[in-house]
């Protein structure tokens, strides 16, 4: 029964060793030079200075009174700090890495480090932002010529709503 035993755990310990042994230092610090060379850290920082830009046109064509503008701006202010301090790089990267280290194994991200060392990896890097915002514009004006079917279903959808509740006797 102790042989069972002794088996047993020394079979459990080198299934534990190989499920946590993605996450050592070394490994972590690979995924790190991973998400560097893909850019995120400036990803994050454009993210953060788009959401600036968001809030303060946001005051300036909300329509309030101009004695409470002021106040408006010091909250975006204050909101943007608290979004530029909790989603910095220091803040998010470590997040950043335990999701890489569970989807990806550390040959597949040595595979990604070589990709994006490569001048077709720093390409795409290169590349990318402006990808997305052209997909983002066309996605946008896709969605702007669907805007009176997307308007004529909401109609319809609310119609069926107040008939429903005409009908239906509240208890």
């Amino acid at each position: 029964m102790k042989k069972i035993l002794c088996i047993f755990t020394i079979l459990l310990l080198a299934c534990c060793g190989t499920v946590f042994a993605d996450n050592t230092d070394d490994n972590r610090r690979d995924v790190e030079r991973l998400l560097i060379l893909m850019g995120s850290p400036k990803i994050m920082e454009q993210f953060t200075n788009q959401l600036k830009q968001i809030y303060s046109k946001q005051v300036e064509q909300t329509d309030m009174s101009e004695e409470l503008k002021p106040l408006l701006k010091k909250q975006n202010s204050e909101l943007l700090d608290l979004l530029t301090r909790e989603l910095s790089w220091e803040k998010i990267k470590d997040d950043y890495i335990d999701v890489y280290l569970s989807v990806y194994t550390i040959d597949e991200i040595k595979e990604l480090i070589k990709f994006y060392e490569s001048p077709i990896g720093k390409k795409m890097v290169e590349k990318t932002p402006y990808l997305i915002n052209s997909m983002l514009e066309l996605s946008q004006q896709k969605v702007w010529k669907l805007t009176p079917q997307i308007n004529a279903l909401v109609e319809k959808h609310q119609k069926e709503l107040r008939d429903l509740t005409e009908k239906t006797p509240i208890s």
